[in-house]
């Protein structure tokens, strides 16, 4: 039976303080999966799942959702860094993603570009995302950034 790891830290951005929730259970030896997410009065408001396999180098951005009245507050972009912490953490160099055009388009590819990350379509017309860790830690930590477990 795997152990799920629970922990809470806090990350500064350019959109301010944010406490950080984080529930990973490994998969592998080398392998885990991960949900980060923010609590607002007590209610999940901003949520990221993510695969990260320490064999290959890789994480998998798998889904980050925020609920409608909370978007443009800087939870996801929050989540995004956190998941960048994470990574550099056990020496993960690259991210992949997608996302489904179930929404704006353009206001989505916006958010992640702003985050440091690449959209590209592919052949099929699918909506594809990758970064290089080191490049986005550094795009991501330009404001002060702060990291402490409680």
């Amino acid at each position: 039976m795997t152990k799920l790891e629970r922990t809470k830290y806090k990350v500064c951005t350019k959109y301010g303080e944010f406490e950080i929730y984080k529930e990973e259970e490994p998969v592998s030896n080398m392998e885990s999966r991960g949900y980060l997410y923010i609590l607002k009065n007590e209610r999940e408001v901003s949520a990221l799942t993510y695969a990260i396999s320490q064999l290959t180098n890789l994480a998998t951005l798998e889904s980050i959702a925020t609920i409608d009245d909370c978007e443009g507050n800087g939870y996801g972009s929050a989540l995004l860094y956190a998941l960048t912490l994470e990574c550099k953490k056990k020496n993960v160099t690259s991210i992949f993603g997608s996302f489904s055009p179930s929404r704006d388009v353009e206001k989505t590819r916006r958010f992640y570009q702003n985050n440091g990350y690449e959209v590209y379509d592919d052949d099929k017309n699918r909506h594809r995302l990758r970064a290089y860790v080191p490049k986005l830690y550094m795009v991501q930590s330009q404001m002060p950034s702060q990291i402490g477990a409680e």
